[in-house]
C-alpha cells in the first residue's frame, strides 16, 4: 500500500510505503444460555467459575447467564446482580397468559374429542 502526499509550493510528490493493517474478523457471540431461577443458584455457580467470569465482559455475561429478575453488572471489577425493571411483573403476566392458553387448549381438545362441540364451525 502506498500513500501519495502532494506539497503545494514545489508541486513535488512523495510516495510513502505503508504496511497493510492486520484486521481481525470476529464471529457473533452466541453462547449456550445458562438460566438460574434465584440469585443463590447463580452465586453457587459463580463461586466455582469466578476466575473465568471475572475475565469476561458484562455484555457477554448477560448473554450467557440469565438470572430471573436480575442482570449482571460489575462494580470496580466485582460481579454484582442488579434488579431488572418490570422483569418479575412481566414474568408473572407471561405465566398467567400461558396458564389461560393452556386451559383454553384443554377445553377445545376435550370438546373436539367428545364429538359434540359447542365451538362447531358451520360452513
Amino acid at each position: 500500500m502506498s500513500v501519495r502526499i502532494y506539497q503545494s509550493k514545489s508541486q513535488k510528490i512523495k510516495t510513502i510505503e505503508k504496511e497493510p493493517v492486520d484486521l481481525k474478523i470476529l464471529e457473533k457471540y452466541s453462547p449456550e444460555t445458562i438460566t438460574f431461577d434465584t440469585p443463590e443458584e447463580f452465586t453457587e455457580y459463580l463461586t466455582e467459575h469466578k476466575e473465568e467470569m471475572d475475565a469476561t465482559t458484562t455484555n457477554k455475561l448477560n448473554k450467557k447467564y440469565k438470572i430471573r429478575g436480575y442482570c449482571i453488572t460489575k462494580i470496580k471489577g466485582e460481579i454484582c446482580l442488579k434488579k431488572s425493571k418490570n422483569t418479575v411483573e412481566s414474568d408473572d403476566r407471561l405465566d398467567q397468559i400461558i396458564n389461560k392458553l393452556d386451559t383454553l387448549l384443554n377445553l377445545f381438545t376435550k370438546d373436539f374429542n367428545s364429538g359434540s362441540s359447542a365451538f362447531m364451525i358451520e360452513d
